[in-house]
């Protein structure tokens, strides 16, 4: 029986209480100045406890004659403590977002003050919270085999979370419709809404195709705005020939792409998109599949939709729509991307993009990004088949197929309403069937790529501005371990690879970049592998062994002065660390600096349900 009721999860977490004998100290700098000794007649202690999978609760007794408190904090790296808040004297309690997978080793302390005299605590750390670190989300009307997680996208505040369910069985048409014993639409699909709130993560919406039917695998993509009142969902296999009849099914797999507008908290379904090109191909040719990937500007007023099957042998970028006559299917699954921009209330096509260098089999459209401004374009297609390396500025019309499916990414600019490509990226260690540009990600400003290339094959474990020949040639050209590439764009313009990224762990098959998010200031950056096999749990563990078949992982890095570090190595906390759970399959990642928000899905997850039954393969969300 499905659970129709939606109860909020929320790991387990031990509450750690870590009593602290407030010590003088010397030293101790940042945020005010160092302990001084003597500023209170009252020893007092620190605890800290974790409320949920971002929020930590600080508190210790009062402290009488303090004039100020401040709460200190020693990230991991740094060598002296520096300022995180001041409180009034009389607190006793102060919550504290810490966004854990960056602060793994960081300590605390309470700096005391009365007047100029200070007195610090010995530190605490979060450590007790790594194996139970974060909350869960799961449906409210969970099945098996919905794949709950397999997409998620977050608000540029990390409020507002969508979460996709592609084999959600509902036959409903309506927002927040009837979800009980309703599994009359096999693989239909579902998008969740949560928002958090004071008390934590709650669900506000259950969104369904307007139009919905079996197999359309609604919810297989979404992207959403920075304020989270815009939401758009890919079914990249709904089967309706043009967006003026959605029950038509004439033209199977075409795909199509629906846009929900939110409104205090309700939401409505305010447009129905399909290619324009939707019903020009044979009822049997079809399989477009429009809607695959999406990416949306922040204002929500641009977006982008790749559709890796389409067919023609168009290369470069037509403005508008083309002529119906130069619509063919001479290159199968060369694929597409349309760009759409909304004006006076309804959405228009913009563009119809191609690769430059246009050849069957390419994927192209497997993976978008827009930069805020929408202005910025990255595309990936994995399937892209020359052997260059490194950034070609322009749209060169490459032809060679010197290394089957190694993956390209091209890179488009808006100047008004005209698009032209700007560049041809590769990687710089490019090697056959490596699959570069199977995800891509772009910081807000759009001067930061990151790109995945999900069976990229060196086991080296380290990091560097280019990999070396030795990373560059395996003798296991099946290793599949995967890689991450990051491109940086210069004040002119021009972009130059900067680092090339592993996991701590690399291993055979492991997929890393099977999920990708970045950072809105692009210094941060979370990566998916969702069939890493270790049996650790939680953050903090070094992935020795393989004991937990495609578990999954997923990996946060970070860019300081002298590049990028790994600053966590994630697994599902207790309770939900499973084998063949692909924990990783999808990530998302909200905020810049410190206040940032992960969402990790774990798609083929076992939850328990209101009856505390449990649900094979339905899916859960863990957020940090």
């Amino acid at each position: 029986m499905k659970s129709w009721k939606h109860r909020r999860a929320r790991a387990s977490l031990a509450t750690l209480l870590v009593a602290l004998t407030l010590a003088a100290c010397g030293g101790g700098g940042g945020g005010g100045g160092g302990a001084t000794g003597g500023a209170t007649d009252q020893a007092t202690g620190l605890q800290v406890s974790a409320l949920d999978g971002q929020t930590y609760r600080f508190s210790w007794p009062p402290a009488s004659g303090a004039t100020e408190l401040r709460l200190m904090e020693k990230a991991q790296g740094q060598s002296d403590y520096s300022l995180l808040d001041t409180l009034p004297p009389g607190t006793t309690v102060h919550d504290v977002d810490i966004f854990l997978p960056t602060h793994v080793n960081a300590s605390y302390i309470l700096r005391t003050c009365q007047g100029s005299q200070c007195t610090d605590s010995n530190a605490v750390t979060l450590a007790a919270s790594l194996a139970q670190a974060g909350s869960v989300l799961q449906a409210s009307n969970m099945g098996a085999d919905d794949g709950f997680g397999v997409a998620v996208a977050l608000s540029a505040d990390g409020t507002t979370l969508a979460v996709g369910a592609m084999g959600e069985d509902s036959a409903t048409t309506t927002i927040n419709g009837e979800q009980r014993l309703n599994d009359t639409a096999p693989q239909s699909g579902a998008v969740y809404v949560f928002t958090r709130g004071a008390s934590g993560w709650t669900q506000q919406a259950y969104l369904k195709a307007a139009n919905a039917g079996s197999d359309d695998r609604f919810g297989l993509s979404l992207a959403l705005s920075a304020d989270g009142h815009t939401l758009a969902v890919g079914a990249p296999l709904e089967d309706s020939g043009s967006a003026a009849d959605g029950s038509s099914n004439t033209a199977p797999d075409s795909g199509a792409v629906y846009v929900f507008g939110r409104d205090g908290s309700q939401w409505t379904q305010t447009a129905y998109l399909k290619a324009f090109n939707a019903a020009s191909c044979p009822a049997t040719a079809c399989g477009d599949q429009f809607g695959g990937q999406l990416a949306l500007s922040a204002d929500g007023q641009t977006l982008a939709v790749g559709a890796i099957h389409e067919g023609s042998d168009l290369s470069g970028v037509v403005n508008g729509v083309p002529d119906a006559g130069a619509i063919n299917q001479n290159a199968d699954n060369s694929g597409a991307v349309y760009v759409f921009a909304h004006a006076n209330g309804s959405w228009q096509p913009q563009a119809y993009l191609k690769a430059a260098n246009a050849g069957a089999g390419q994927w192209f459209g497997y993976s978008l990004a827009l930069a805020a401004d929408g202005s910025t374009l990255a595309v990936g297609a994995p399937g892209e088949d020359s052997d260059l390396t490194g950034v070609t500025p322009g749209a060169p019309g490459v032809t060679n197929g010197n290394a089957t499916d190694s993956g390209a990414v091209y890179l488009f600019a808006r100047a008004g309403t005209q698009w032209r490509q700007t560049a041809y990226v590769k990687a710089s260690n490019t090697g056959a069937h490596d699959n570069f540009g199977f995800r891509v990600a772009l910081s807000t400003a759009g001067d930061t790529l990151a790109v995945s290339a999900l069976l990229e094959d060196s086991l080296e474990a380290t990091m560097a501005g280019q990999p070396t020949a030795a990373q560059t040639i395996d003798a296991d050209v099946n290793v599949d371990s995967g890689a991450v590439y990051v491109f940086a764009q210069d004040g002119n313009g021009h972009w130059a690879p900067q680092a090339y990224l592993k996991a701590s762990n690399p291993d055979r098959a492991d997929a890393f970049g099977r999920s990708l998010a970045l950072s809105g200031d692009g210094n941060t950056i979370a990566v998916g592998a969702a069939t890493e096999g270790s049996a650790d749990i939680g953050l903090g563990g070094d992935g020795a062994d393989n004991d937990r078949l495609n578990s999954g992982a997923a990996y946060v890095f970070t860019r300081g002065a002298t590049g990028w570090t790994q600053q966590a190595y994630m697994k599902a906390p207790v309770g939900s660390a499973q084998q063949n759970a692909l924990y990783g399959y999808a990530v998302a990642l909200a905020g810049q600096g410190q206040r940032l928000t992960l969402a990790v899905g774990a798609v083929q997850e076992d939850r328990r349900d209101r009856d505390q039954q449990i649900v094979l393969n339905s899916g859960a969300v863990h957020l940090y």
